[in-house]
């Protein structure tokens, strides 16, 4: 029986991934340079489920911008208010997810946001659209050192879950994700996952979820079986 549900954040709880790229060209043209001119130095690249930061830096670095000429730092923080301004205009939630959270803890299943998000980020949403009261705990991009597809979000979930609500089984956790890097770090932590394709999503090619949805209009309750 599954007694907490980890959701991702981004494309699977809230319609994000055009605001990510705007926020990003934004942040790009800011300081002079030609974001298009920069996309094509990385468009080979999978960035989905890993932190803006690490974006960035890949961006940046992969342009031949030095740190001198744009410090990492910078370069972030002007993103984060780029992107947080879209968010408060613009960022809708995806059908189905004030249904599902509302049924989940009338059930009394433990819910916790597990994000590359930051923590700034994920509570501007949580206040927007007033979801505080279904979420238990959250694990963000600031509680962890390495990005999806790395495990150790989910590691840090997991653990977190047992030192505060009591004993559990990996087994009695799932995961929701929407991309293959986000599953495959359910994987290596040994947890299940649910997958839900946004309108954004590469199929997985390198891994398997245990159970695929196209919406979270569709959640069984048998997945929490």
């Amino acid at each position: 029986m599954i007694k907490a549900v980890f959701f991702d954040l981004d494309d699977t709880l809230i319609d994000s991934l055009a605001l990510h790229l705007k926020a990003n060209q934004l942040t790009f043209e800011k300081f002079g340079y030609d974001y298009d001119l920069i996309q094509e130095k990385v468009n080979n690249i999978d960035f989905m489920g890993r932190r803006v930061s690490d974006i960035l830096i890949i961006k940046r670095d992969a342009f031949g911008i030095t740190e001198e000429k744009l410090p990492a730092k910078k370069l972030i923080a002007t993103r984060e208010n780029f992107f947080l301004a879209l968010v408060k205009k613009e960022t809708i939630l995806l059908p189905g997810v004030i249904n599902l959270l509302t049924k989940l803890k009338e059930k009394n299943v433990i819910v916790a946001i597990v994000s590359s998000g930051s923590i700034k980020y994920i509570n501007l949403i949580l206040d927007k659209f007033e979801l505080k009261i279904y979420v238990d705990f959250i694990v963000s991009g600031d509680d962890v050192k390495l990005a999806k597809p790395d495990s150790e979000c989910y590691e840090k979930a997991f653990k977190y879950l047992n030192n505060n609500y009591g004993k559990f089984d990996k087994r009695e956790c799932l995961v929701i994700e929407d991309t293959e890097n986000g599953v495959i770090a359910a994987n290596k932590a040994g947890l299940k996952v649910l997958l839900v394709p946004s309108k954004n999503s590469v199929l997985p090619k390198n891994t398997n979820p245990d159970y695929q949805i196209k919406s979270l209009t569709e959640f069984d309750f048998k997945f929490l079986q």
